[in-house]
């Protein structure tokens, strides 16, 4: 594959090497056991202060030692009740169980963890459990490349948070993930309510000492946490219509944590593409040395680009230039490559 070397200096070096998974080849010289965590015998509700241990675990989930992931899934499998909103908080820890108990006690103890709630396992079984994969089915399964149930239509959308929520922004979030709240929006009464899920997830540990340069990912030190939200329906109707409301009320979720997130710009996450962001025009060719002042570079730096890779933008768009100058391998938001005035190339 080809991989970026990302160095001090403003452009990185290319070069080609051949690996396989960074997880994998560590995994069978991995002493401590991973330990997962999902308290879904535990699901709370809003009468049983989910608000309050989420405003909690924001204060303490980005600081929690570099071996734990504490993270926090809000969803809504359909009805038309806030209370079918439910909480659950899914962990995973390298070490084991004892361990992570005694280390809940001290940072987050309104949890209530018990030992008996941890299940101890190696690395490549809690990928497959959080694959959402049966107990039982063996690593091999992946090979197949087959999800373990049907994949539903979604959309998502993904936020990033530097400082946390208000707790009323919380409650109000939390009503919102609710086919009561999507009725409302739309002025109807689903029969078959769409799949609501918002997921929180921690940043923090290892995220805080790596620059934001010297990777193509640049949200790094001062990101609390990630928000993905979720929106998913198993009928699709033949004009789509269904489907456009679905998506429309989650633009809107989206429009109402515009204060409270991430800005200038507003983050995003490549590996959760949005095309609401913008996408490129055309079928991108590009003939080879052009250059214009309204370039395909500087529309996607605007919409998506900066979104996704912030600085680091421009200098993927100069890699693209040197191997691929007629933007052969291109799609809706493939980096397109970076041509320079010819002023300014003899600067």
């Amino acid at each position: 594959m080809l991989q970026e070397q990302w160095t001090s200096d403003h452009y990185p070096k290319r070069r080609a090497r051949f690996e396989g998974s960074s997880h994998a080849s560590s995994s069978s010289k991995f002493s401590p056991p991973s330990v997962m965590v999902d308290l879904r015998k535990h699901l709370r509700s809003l009468e049983h202060g989910a608000i309050d241990l989420i405003h909690k675990w924001q204060e303490v989930a980005h600081k929690a030692h570099e071996d734990l992931l504490l993270s926090v899934v809000l969803s809504s499998a359909g009805g038309s009740t806030v209370a079918q909103t439910t909480a659950t908080f899914r962990s995973l820890f390298l070490g084991r169980s004892d361990d992570l108990v005694k280390m809940m006690e001290e940072i987050f103890p309104e949890i209530g963890l018990r030992k008996q709630d941890c299940e101890e396992m190696s690395w490549i079984d809690s990928v497959m459990r959080f694959s959402l994969y049966p107990k039982g089915v063996t690593s091999d399964a992946l090979k197949n490349r087959v999800a373990p149930f049907p994949p539903p239509y979604f959309k998502g959308k993904v936020d990033l948070v530097y400082k946390p929520i208000p707790y009323e922004t919380l409650d109000e979030l939390w009503k919102r993930c609710s086919s009561k709240d999507y009725d409302r929006i739309n002025n109807t009464t689903t029969t078959t309510p769409p799949i609501i899920q918002i997921e929180l997830h921690p940043y923090g540990g290892k995220m805080n000492e790596i620059s934001k340069s010297e990777t193509p990912f640049p949200h790094r030190k001062g990101v609390l946490y990630e928000i993905l939200y979720i929106v998913a329906w198993l009928d699709q109707d033949e004009n789509n219509a269904n489907a456009e409301s679905y998506m429309n009320w989650l633009r809107g979720l989206y429009d109402f944590m515009t204060p409270f997130v991430s800005k200038g710009p507003r983050g995003a996450i490549v590996n959760a593409r949005d095309f609401d962001l913008g996408t490129n025009d055309g079928d991108g060719h590009i003939a080879s040395g052009s250059w214009t002042t309204t370039s395909p570079y500087s529309k996607a730096y605007r919409t998506w680009g900066s979104r996704y890779f912030g600085d680091n933008f421009r200098r993927l768009a100069t890699v693209k230039r040197e191997v691929d100058p007629e933007n052969f391998f291109f799609s809706e938001q493939s980096i397109p490559p970076l041509f320079l005035h010819p002023q300014m190339r003899e600067m």
